[in-house]
């Protein structure tokens, strides 16, 4: 976290952070961070694990080779990927919610798990109101909303052969 003005981030770091959050724009791809946090993996083994076709895997695993998060070793006929971004698989469980932040939160605003968002207990009441008022057609209900004219004019189909305008010539001359 930037603590003061010394810290701040340049282009380049910035450039790389964005390519590492677009990588983990995928739950297929975090769910390969997961697995090789664990350990290197056989390609392989991946496959099988995820259940995807081979394909698919390594079309992804070249995406997070290109972010810098992987890297591959060939032993033959195969390759192993190892994770060489192991802070990753802890920002991913961060994110998920499922391990407390650095002050022991799992937010960004620093509540504790469980501790009650009144500002979003507000919002969900309000949410619920409006829901009710709107299937019981209250005056805020959008069916109420649509007016429709009766023995309106629809739109017509135009007429195919239009009148001739004089000065031009037809477009089929026969």
């Amino acid at each position: 976290m930037i603590q003061n003005k010394e810290e701040t981030l340049s282009k380049d770091d910035l450039s790389r952070a964005a390519t590492i959050i677009s990588a983990l724009n995928s739950p297929l791809r975090t769910q390969i961070i997961l697995m090789l946090a664990e350990g290197p993996l056989y390609v392989h083994q991946i496959v099988t694990s995820l259940d995807q076709s081979q394909p698919l895997v390594s079309q992804h695993l070249r995406v997070l080779k290109q972010a810098g998060i992987v890297a591959p070793t060939r032993k033959g006929k195969q390759v192993i990927y190892r994770l060489i971004r192991t802070d990753i698989p802890a920002l991913i469980s961060w994110v998920a919610g499922h391990n407390p932040g650095p002050d022991g939160g799992t937010e960004l605003s620093g509540r504790q798990p469980g501790e009650v968002d009144e500002l979003a207990d507000r919002r969900a009441k309000k949410e619920s109101s409006a829901e009710s008022t709107e299937a019981s057609g209250g005056e805020n209900a959008l069916g109420a909303a649509a007016i429709v004219r009766p023995h309106a004019v629809m739109d017509t189909i135009p007429n195919p052969s239009p009148r001739p305008v004089p000065g031009m010539s037809p477009m089929d001359p026969s």
